[in-house]
């Protein structure tokens, strides 16, 4: 019945959030909506059509014992009790002659008032006979007790009154909302025996789950029950749910989602701080942060408890995507930076280049450099050519959480990469984070990432990392700085020159210089190393001490705190760069083993120099092995 009611409402709701207020399991209702029908669910099918004719034939006058005997007469041999619940299943009821209710008590002890009038209604003069009585009438608030006085000679209303109880002798007003009188069920109600409403015990908290009886449910129990008067028994079959369930929701005056009761200490509360910072971080996923506690923080509760603890922290966490509105910030105010990833097709084949982001927030105008790696030198040496750009910088910056701007600690907290942190200050501009799984904070500078993706790279062609950047630039000149953009309705250039103004100045401050020079020996082949690469330094240095430095995508060698060497920072690992000045080059066993990965063969032919070939007779004679005549000129 419960997939019955999931295939009814695929519609309407989704799958996955009916299966899990309904208890069942999403894999399960796909296999019974794939499964075939039985031989038996067949049956039933055409059984149900027979039981149909007969009780429309009948007037639907018929219930299930008489229906059963009329298929025996037709010669079908059929269970009664089968009939009974396929005429269940299928709503099908006898009608019945509403059975007469009691609503006054005469078998009692008290003493009658004689019968003055003795049924004489007709009166000749006002204000001479006054009946009154006393009904109740149920409305959406609960029953309610109506007292009239009339006057009978004109039928005049001479008083009325109307009350949540029909008791003169409490003056308390009672209203539950039930469809009984008051004088059943009280302790269902929370009644005392004066009839006055007693204080619930158990207090709704704001957050909880969603209930497996949602609003169209509770409207059709609310109406079996007070027009179809169905007995609260039979509604619980009918839509299978338990009796106490059917009980509070029609004591319920509008619906509500469930509210499990609050308590006040659980286990849970004394790990709050650590579940509500660390949520966000895991996505709200229960299960993670039910294995942390127990690992970390001695947590000895229930998984259960940290499910219910984690429910409303999600919650919140939808409402607020839900309600999530664009805001603006006012000119020099915010910058938002992000990277953005793209396979190259380079003429030495494919790459994968990373593109730096940065976008001022009033503007909209965009700065893009094209990467070969997101290391931390090249984030910040891009940071610092953006600044250049524009002329300056906002006062604070918007990133996602990659590595080199934070980290977590084992605790959850946030830690500023201290480098980062260290060019934050040096430049002056306040750094921020976006929440986890929230990119739409930054969109921004997410659209500029996309822009770059759809407009750059389709229909171009790159010969290396360098050309990418050149045509790069030109496309942003061009194209994107004067483009009328779909928010502002303005070219960024145009909004850009009413916040040049409003910019942190650079001052002629120096570029920040975050990694130290690393010492390295000069090897047998004029190489040395750094970050798995190799790049080449004048053959006079054979064997002797020099510092290498990374700045952004150069590295610069030094040798006694003078300056002997340049290269560009060379993609990938293992790959070396030989300049042709710098002397005989790599020896032959390196140069027959890299010689498939160097890159820069292809933009230099011939970069290693022709060696001259000499006798063997002189390099004898200089190892005394040979006379002088022998020696070749």
């Amino acid at each position: 019945m419960r997939y019955r009611a999931i295939r009814e409402h695929d519609r309407r709701y989704p799958i996955r959030l009916m299966c899990r207020a309904l208890a069942v399991s999403p894999a399960g209702y796909y296999a019974w909506k794939a499964r075939s029908e039985s031989t038996r669910s067949a049956a039933n099918r055409t059984l149900l059509t027979d039981i149909r004719v007969i009780h429309r034939k009948s007037r639907q006058t018929y219930g299930s014992p008489r229906i059963w005997y009329a298929l025996l007469r037709r010669g079908q041999r059929v269970g009664e009790h089968r009939v009974a619940r396929l005429m269940r299943a299928d709503g099908i009821r006898a009608k019945t002659v509403k059975k007469w209710r009691a609503t006054t008590q005469s078998s009692h002890r008290f003493p009658v008032a004689e019968n003055t009038l003795n049924r004489q209604f007709t009166v000749t003069q006002p204000n001479r006979v006054w009946a009154g009585d006393l009904t109740y009438v149920w409305t959406a608030e609960g029953w309610l007790y109506l007292a009239v006085v009339l006057d009978l000679y004109s039928r005049a209303v001479i008083g009325w009154a109307m009350g949540c109880q029909r008791s003169c002798n409490n003056p308390q007003v009672w209203s539950v909302n039930s469809p009984h009188p008051p004088h059943r069920r009280r302790r269902e109600m929370g009644l005392d025996e004066t009839g006055a409403r007693t204080i619930m015990r158990t207090q709704m908290d704001q957050s909880g789950e969603v209930c497996m009886v949602d609003q169209e449910r509770w409207a059709e129990i609310r109406r079996l029950c007070h027009e179809e008067r169905v007995s609260i028994s039979e509604i619980g079959r009918r839509l299978d749910l338990d009796r106490k369930t059917v009980r509070r929701q029609l004591r319920q005056t509008t619906w509500q989602p469930y509210r499990r009761a609050a308590v006040t200490e659980t286990l849970l509360t004394a790990h709050a701080e650590f579940v509500q910072d660390r949520a966000p971080q895991v996505g709200y996923s229960a299960r993670i942060l039910y294995q942390e506690l127990r690992a970390s923080r001695s947590y000895t509760g229930s998984y259960e408890t940290v499910k219910r603890g984690v429910a409303p922290l999600r919650e919140v966490q939808l409402q607020a995507e839900r309600a999530l509105l664009r805001f603006e910030t006012p000119p020099g105010q915010q910058s938002q930076i992000d990277w953005g990833q793209a396979t190259v097709p380079f003429r030495a084949g494919p790459m994968v280049v990373h593109v730096f982001v940065l976008t001022l927030g009033f503007s909209r105008r965009g700065f893009y450099y094209a990467c070969a790696d997101e290391r931390l030198a090249q984030f910040l040496d891009a940071h610092e050519r953006a600044f250049a750009h524009f002329g300056g910088h906002t006062r604070e910056h918007l990133y996602d959480r990659p590595r080199t701007v934070c980290a977590a600690d084992d605790t959850g907290r946030r830690l500023w990469n201290p480098t980062f942190k260290a060019f934050a200050d040096y430049w002056g501009f306040e750094p921020r984070v976006c929440r986890p799984y929230r990119a739409q904070t930054k969109g921004k500078v997410e659209s500029g990432v996309k822009y770059v993706k759809r407009n750059v790279l389709p229909g171009r062609t790159f010969v290396d990392l360098v050309d990418f950047q050149a045509q790069l630039d030109e496309w942003n000149a061009t194209i994107a700085d004067r483009r009328v953009h779909g928010t502002t309705h303005e070219p960024p250039l145009t909004r850009f020159e009413r916040e040049r103004g409003q910019l942190v100045p650079l001052a002629g401050q120096r570029s920040f210089q975050p990694e130290a020079r690393v010492s390295r020996i000069v090897a047998e082949d004029y190489l040395v190393s750094l970050a798995t690469n190799r790049y080449s330094v004048p053959f006079r240095l054979l064997g002797q001490r020099v510092e290498v430095q990374r700045r952004g995508d150069t590295v610069h060698i030094f040798h006694r705190d003078q300056e002997i060497a340049t290269h560009p920072v060379l993609p990938g690992t293992h790959q070396f760069r030989i300049v042709p000045e710098h002397g005989p080059g790599a020896i032959a066993r390196l140069t027959r083993h890299r010689r498939s990965t160097c890159r820069e063969s292809t933009t230099h032919p011939g970069a290693l120099p022709e060696v001259e070939v000499r006798d063997l007779a002189c390099y004898e004679a200089l190892c005394g092995r040979a006379t002088a005549q022998e020696v070749q000129p």
